[in-house]
């Protein structure tokens, strides 16, 4: 995804989708392929604090995060 993407940054990759599909995440298919939603997973101490979705702006994406982490300390 990184290389089709032209990312300049790594990316983890839940290839056979064993996170995806463990934590129930929303998933569409679009030109064949299986997508995971966008989606902003808060996580503390390896726990689920929180789930940012949906992400209707991912231009915004980064900036809501920092908000409601300002707002709920985890």
């Amino acid at each position: 995804m990184a290389t089709r993407l032209h990312l300049p940054f790594d990316v983890l990759s839940d290839e056979d989708f064993q996170l995806t599909d463990a934590l129930s995440l929303p998933t569409f298919v679009a030109d064949g392929m299986r997508l995971i939603e966008r989606l902003t997973l808060v996580v503390k101490d390896g726990a689920i604090e929180h789930v940012l979705h949906p992400v209707t702006r991912p231009e915004r994406s980064a900036e809501d995060t920092l908000e409601w982490l300002a707002a709920h300390p985890v």
